[in-house]
């Protein structure tokens, strides 16, 4: 049977069911908020990524713009 002992009365074994469930639906809730956090922090890295990629290519044409005159 799974693993799962089927010891005491339907209450309590009903009882147990529902902690279960419960810890189970706590266990989802706290991988979808650490998803959540990474994909958040992802968009963060990827956004200065693009911003140190502007100022690098801006610098650049400065550069550029200065050794052309």
């Amino acid at each position: 049977m799974s693993g799962i002992k089927a010891e005491g009365t339907p209450a309590s074994i009903a009882l147990q069911s529902a902690k279960n469930v419960g810890l189970s639906e706590g266990m989802l809730k706290l991988s979808d908020r650490l998803a959540q956090a990474q994909l958040r922090r992802q968009g963060d890295t990827a956004a200065s990524a693009a911003k140190i990629g502007a100022a690098s290519t801006l610098l650049k044409g400065a550069t550029d713009i200065v050794r052309l005159d």
